[in-house]
């Protein structure tokens, strides 16, 4: 696993991101319809496939969306993105430092608690 990265890094990044009009767009849309695939997203923004993938992953590196998996019978899972904040506020402390601080929603299930919910739609679709 890669180490986080600096603070400085992680500022400019999500700063970048919220510059990008298609970014703020993917976000806007997220926000307002979650669990959208990547090709809905471009779809509903009106983007070339390549350029959602690209934009999509740029939000993900920022940490401003998270991919989840919809499972389906078929065994053709699907990758679905979901906003991961509820705020971002940039601050300027007394050293004149620009921070970041992204205020996240409640933490996701536990991997534990992921699978048992997915052997629990498993025994259910039986």
């Amino acid at each position: 696993m890669a180490a986080p990265p600096d603070p400085e890094t992680r500022l400019q990044t999500v700063l970048d991101v919220l510059d990008d009009p298609d970014c703020r767009a993917l976000l806007r849309t997220l926000h307002a319809t979650p669990e959208r695939s990547r090709q809905e997203l471009a779809e509903a923004c009106a983007l070339a496939r390549t350029t959602a993938y690209r934009k999509v992953d740029r939000l993900v590196e920022a940490d401003l969306v998270r991919p989840t998996t919809e499972l389906r019978d078929d065994g053709h899972h699907t990758t679905r993105y979901v906003v991961a904040f509820d705020g971002v506020t940039v601050s300027l402390d007394e050293d004149s430092e620009f921070s970041v601080d992204v205020a996240r929603p409640e933490p996701p299930d536990s991997p534990d608690e992921r699978l048992a919910r997915y052997w629990r739609a498993m025994r259910e679709s039986r």
